[in-house]
């Protein structure tokens, strides 16, 4: 069995008992809770650039953690921010409300994509629905060469057409 494969059974197991999270690996930092339309509204602002063109997470945040819970009948949700990595390129991905078919499917495509869980979280409506959200992290140093980059490098000189006969041979 592959080990993502195992770790994912892991998770979802422990998440089919109670609501939990896996924490990430730095402190965190964790916003208030808020409903859904305040959340969206928090993540937009976050999102918007400022004069110089770039917005919070281009001047060096990223998320570390997402969070559902339910409260009164309220789905609530809250988000940990931490710092991105220096001298390095870094990613990050996050999902919330899938269900456990979806996450399996997002730790398997992120995963093949070099991307690593680094937080999940599992919450429970009144009615019994388990939701999952979780945060991926994919890291690599500035000056390592980009596989996808070079891939469509190679594509491109492989599509090249033939030189015509008698034409001199590319260099």
């Amino acid at each position: 069995m592959k080990p993502h494969a195992v770790l994912s059974i892991f998770i979802l197991c422990l998440g089919l008992f109670s609501p939990w999270s896996l924490k990430a690996e730095e402190t965190q930092q964790f916003t208030d809770w808020m409903p859904h339309e305040f959340f969206n509204k928090f993540m937009d602002e976050t999102g918007k650039k400022d004069a110089k063109g770039k917005n919070f997470w281009d001047r060096g945040h990223r998320l570390t953690a997402v969070e559902c819970k339910w409260a009164n009948g309220w789905q609530l949700y809250r988000v940990a921010i931490g710092k991105s990595p220096k001298g390095k390129a870094s990613w990050w991905m996050w999902y919330l409300g899938m269900d456990q078919k979806s996450f399996e499917s997002r730790l398997g495509s992120l995963g093949k994509d070099g991307y690593r869980l680094v937080q999940m979280n599992v919450s429970e409506s009144p009615s019994g629905i388990k939701s999952y959200a979780g945060v991926w992290h994919k890291i690599k140093e500035k000056d390592a060469p980009n596989p996808q980059a070079a891939a469509q490098a190679m594509m491109e000189e492989y599509e090249k057409p033939a030189p015509e006969a008698g034409g001199e041979p590319p260099q």
